[in-house]
């Protein structure tokens, strides 16, 4: 692969990910040419497309891309560690060798370096930002999100980081509307589908947050009004909140339409689920439900109960309210 071998990245991980890789690299190789405007918005378009690739399929590819796109919008050679905030040096496999041979050392005593050095003048091409072990200091594990305001940042910056809730098996106990969950999933369904193969993410997991946000989420039914009246901050269908998640393509006018309101849910959904430790549906609608959670609520136990059943799949019985699923 070209578009690889030029940025000094391994080929075999960029064909792993697949035609969002490609059009990344490609999109960084045409922002080297440009300068200003141009340059940005070539860059936000690389890292839109980023987006796309899956941090947990893929993370020393997202590691070496962003790195990439951070070295071309600095205009120097350093790159910002998403993991830890720290800025760190990467240098091409020939500096190595000429520095090895200057301290009359093999190449492997040159590792480990201190990093930090004095920014160089910007250079005129792209230099190679090197992934595997025998070319990089060291290998840093994404860090542990543990508040708010941090998996938030992570998950609109598209960054690496991890989120480490527990699943002490909750009971569910509070009522839901199965109709609204039902109806609301079957008028969406085609959409859920489309949307979800283009953004790769399991329609299911959207189908899952989706019903619940219905069938218990949007007040029990009184949220379709609120959005009818333009009172809601979180609306229908997914019920999001595009004050909090405008970074994900939506604003509080865009948000009216279903589309865009599935896209950014589905978005919302891919990038939550590609952070968690042990990923399950449960987990997924618990922090959907507030990004703060640090164990799987009555209503997360709810929604991998939905995910479980496959409730979207048969029409409710006559039974319109539902309790009792035991989250397990």
């Amino acid at each position: 692969m070209m578009a690889a071998k030029a940025l000094g990245i391994d080929p075999d991980l960029a064909v792993e990910a697949g035609d969002s890789a490609t059009a990344v690299m490609n999109l960084i190789r045409h922002a080297v040419k440009l300068r200003g405007p141009g340059r940005d918005a070539a860059l936000r378009d690389a890292e839109r497309e980023l987006g796309r690739i899956s941090p947990r399929q893929h993370p020393e590819l997202i590691e070496a891309l962003h790195g990439k796109l951070m070295e071309i919008a600095g205009h120097g050679r350093a790159s910002v560690n998403p993991a830890t905030g720290a800025e760190e040096f990467f240098w091409p496999f020939d500096q190595l060798k000429d520095a090895a041979s200057r301290v009359g050392r093999g190449i492997g005593s040159v590792f480990g370096v201190g990093t930090a050095r004095a920014k160089e003048p910007e250079p005129t091409e792209i230099e190679p930002i090197y992934i595997k072990g025998t070319q990089r200091t060291e290998r840093l594990a994404p860090q542990v999100l543990r508040t708010e305001e941090q998996r938030r940042s992570a998950i609109l910056g598209n960054s690496p980081g991890r989120i480490a809730i527990e699943d002490p098996g909750t009971r569910v106990r509070k009522p839901s509307i199965e109709p609204l969950g039902y109806a609301t999933v079957a008028r969406h369904k085609d959409a859920i589908e489309r949307i979800a193969k283009e953004e790769n993410v399991d329609p299911d997991l959207v189908k899952t947050v989706m019903y619940a946000e219905n069938a218990r989420g949007h007040k029990f039914g009184a949220g379709y009004l609120a959005d009818a009246l333009g009172w809601s901050s979180s609306i229908h269908p997914m019920n999001i909140n595009p004050g909090l998640w405008s970074g994900l393509g939506i604003d509080k006018k865009s948000a009216y339409d279903p589309e865009t309101n599935i896209r950014a849910a589905t978005r919302l959904i891919g990038r939550t689920w590609n952070r968690l430790d042990e990923p399950t549906a449960g987990k997924l609608v618990s922090l959907y439900e507030g990004l703060s959670q640090d164990k799987v609520s009555e209503y997360g136990a709810y929604g991998q109960g939905v995910y479980n059943e496959r409730r979207w799949e048969r029409r409710p019985d006559n039974d319109v309210l539902r309790t009792g699923y035991r989250g397990r």
